[in-house]
């Protein structure tokens, strides 16, 4: 054998060891498989609580909605593969909505061939029902309310309910007479249904995916009636206001799982497999169905509120999944190098979510204490140089790890990051003592805020509920942030009687809210999460001024209520975003909020789970029909997923490649060497 011969013989040796490690490294971890005891077609999940109902038509909280998602189906829906929120796909919908010229009438065709789980046929007439029996139930609490808002007629059956109660006679009537008159909702054709709105609504095809649209088997529920009187079609199986009724126990819809058992004094539900769900069978290319779907047919979803025995029944096997709170999440979660401690356990980490936590200024005037005597005087943060200050003044990254362990991000104005329609750019806020004096100085030159901080005998008292942590360290940061203000060498304080001094106070519950309501809080906390993906159901609460949170704190700008109305009835996304872009650039700078974090994901399961129904998406939790479980291969610190023929080809692989190895050592080794120069030979 030549020199070159030898070297490039070498080059191949050297290339098939590596391999072959490789190869054999894989074999020898498949010997110790991540997985539990429980069946392959089964799914165990533990949680902290359990659906206040199973009615879609009553239910609103994100548990139930949850659970609901894989028993129920809506017309369209939120992307099963993806992350993405806008465009909805249609579910029991055929295809996107033909909308009439003038934004009305929303004409919708249905799928063939789908049915509820008690082998009813699901139709237009279906759909209609159900919205008319969410109507007829009308909890409060549901988005049956802002599907009224909109439909035809619908908003005086609202104003009878919420005025008079569902149980009152003005209700009865007003109920029947939108029923009977309205005409709001259509069904033209078997397979087709029309909406008409009272008024252009743009984003009427995401109310139409949330849980108060989903479809329920009349059938079903009218076989199950309370009454005899109450078991027709035209009764809709439910009294007036009934919103505690068989269906809060049980559930009939068309989704890829059933109900076979849930009392929540036995704390478990237990779903099975709908064996003739349509999409089995459905190809259609909008709703791309895994070849694996399915795979899941039993799912046992239990309530535990002890954490540490759930964490320790995810870390043995004992269950799937859980629910790991984030306060936890260091025990298997290292950020630094992003990775798992705890190998046999997946994290799912960094998904923004739609939940967003911000403070509102008080800009009504304030009602306090001061010297024993009550007085009522303009609110400080009526002036918007002071509440562009107290949001420079404000640790953002410092609360976000005080308070979730980091899991979140800064928030950037009343619409969500990741939401169509979300622009950001004008929310510089980040947290910046020298930008805080600034706009402090700016606001001294105001006379009036100057008088409303001496009246207050130069004391700005934040209160916060006793018990809550997430209210105590925001007050307690703000009151950090404007210390370092007060104090600040560039600080102006002309005018001021004394110097400026901030308390912390924790109240009851019941005094907070009276607080609330009488003026007396300059800064309160509020949470919100998104009914439907749109920012619509932002920016009215929070911005308009006719919306609950920006009447509590005084906020009101004819611009941005201009701006909605346009938004609202604009079908041209780029247009809609036009006016979103004026009103954020007009929050940004009017700052009635001090945006403090939008949350971030963090979901735990075993490894050895796989399929897109894990794909993170704001508007939607696990969905079983796509998740199947398999075989995972841990290497260089990562697990991978692989099927039964693959794991009995590593072994073949890598025999043949170690008997490949042995031929090419005899040809590469000399006929006389010691034991010393093989060695070398094989360095």
């Amino acid at each position: 054998m030549t020199q070159v011969q030898f070297g490039l013989r070498r080059k191949q040796l050297v290339a098939l060891v590596i391999l072959t490690l490789f190869v054999s490294s894989l074999a020898v971890l498949y010997l110790f498989p991540s997985r539990s005891g429980i069946p392959d077609d089964t799914l165990i999940w533990e949680v902290i609580g359990y659906p206040d109902s199973m009615d879609p038509a009553v239910d609103n909280e994100q548990f139930g909605d949850w659970v609901l998602s894989n028993i129920y189906e809506n017309l369209y829906t939120y992307p099963f593969n993806s992350s993405a929120t806008y465009p909805l796909v249609p579910l029991v919908a055929a295809e996107q909505p033909v909308i009439s010229a003038d934004g009305k009438n929303y004409t919708i065709e249905l799928r063939q061939g789908i049915t509820f789980h008690d082998g009813t046929p699901l139709n237009a007439s279906c759909v209609k029902w159900n919205i008319e029996r969410a109507m007829k139930i009308f909890a409060e609490w549901s988005t049956i309310v802002a599907i009224a808002d909109v439909l035809k007629g619908g908003a005086q059956v609202k104003e009878a309910a919420l005025a008079n109660g569902t149980m009152s006679s003005v209700f009865r009537a007003a109920f029947d007479d939108w029923v009977a008159n309205s005409s709001a909702i259509e069904t033209p054709d078997v397979y087709i249904v029309r909406f008409v709105l009272e008024s252009p609504f743009s984003p009427f095809i995401a109310l139409l995916a949330t849980r108060a649209a989903s479809v329920v088997s009349p059938s079903y529920v009218i076989a199950h009636a309370s009454s005899v009187e109450l078991a027709t079609w035209q009764a809709y199986g439910v009294d007036y206001g009934e919103s505690n009724n068989y269906m809060t126990n049980h559930t009939c819809g068309s989704g890829p799982y059933r109900l076979v058992n849930w009392l929540p004094s036995q704390y478990t539900i237990e779903l099975n497999l709908f064996e003739n769900y349509w999409r089995n069978t459905d190809l259609s290319p909008e709703l791309p169905r895994p070849s694996n779907a399915g795979s899941i047919t039993k799912v046992y979803i239990r309530t535990n509120v002890d954490t540490a025995q759930r964490e320790l029944n995810l870390k043995t096997g004992v269950v799937d999944g859980v629910y790991w709170p984030i306060s936890d999440a260091y025990d298997i979660w290292s950020p630094n190098e992003t990775v798992n401690i705890n190998w046999h356990i997946h994290m799912s980490t960094g998904g923004l979510q739609y939940d967003t936590v911000f403070l509102g200024f008080n800009m009504r005037n304030l009602t306090a204490v001061v010297d024993s005597t009550t007085v009522t005087t303009e609110s400080p943060f009526a002036n918007k140089n002071f509440r562009r200050a107290a949001s420079f003044a404000f640790d953002y990254q410092k609360f976000i790890e005080l308070e979730i362990n980091g899991f979140g991000t800064p928030g950037r104005g009343p619409i969500p990051i990741g939401m169509t329609g979300h622009n950001g750019s004008s929310f510089a806020f980040d947290y910046s003592i020298t930008a805080a004096v600034v706009e402090w100085n700016l606001a001294m030159l105001d006379s009036e805020f100057v008088s409303s901080l001496n009246s207050l005998d130069n004391t700005l008292a934040f209160y916060y509920i006793m018990g809550s942590t997430l209210r105590n360290a925001s007050a307690g940061l703000l009151k950090e942030g404007l210390d370092d203000v007060f104090r600040h060498p560039g600080a102006n304080h002309t005018g001021l009687n004394d110097d400026m001094i901030i308390t912390v106070e924790g109240i009851s519950f019941s005094d907070y809210l009276d607080y609330l309501a009488e003026s007396r809080l300059l800064v309160s906390n509020y949470g919100w999460i998104a009914e439907y993906a749109d920012p619509i159901n932002y920016l009215y609460p929070l911005c308009h001024s006719d919306g609950i949170l920006a009447q509590r704190i005084g906020y009101n700008n004819t611009d941005v209520d201009l701006w909605y109305e346009l938004a609202i009835s604009e079908s041209d996304p780029l247009q809609r975003q036009v006016y979103f872009n004026h009103i954020q650039d007009t929050i940004a700078d009017d700052a009635p909020y001090l945006w403090a974090y939008q949350g971030t994901e963090f979901r735990t399961w075993r490894e050895g789970l796989f399929g897109d129904g894990f794909i993170f998406n704001p508007m939607r939790d696990i969905y079983f029909y796509h998740i199947f479980k398999g075989r995972i291969v841990r290497f260089m610190g990562h697990n991978y997923s692989a099927s039964l023929i693959e794991i009995m080809l590593i072994p073949l692989l890598s025999y043949l490649l170690r008997a490949h190895f042995v031929t090419y050592s005899a040809e590469l080794r000399p006929a006389k060497t010691t034991i010393w120069q093989q060695e070398r030979i094989w360095v």
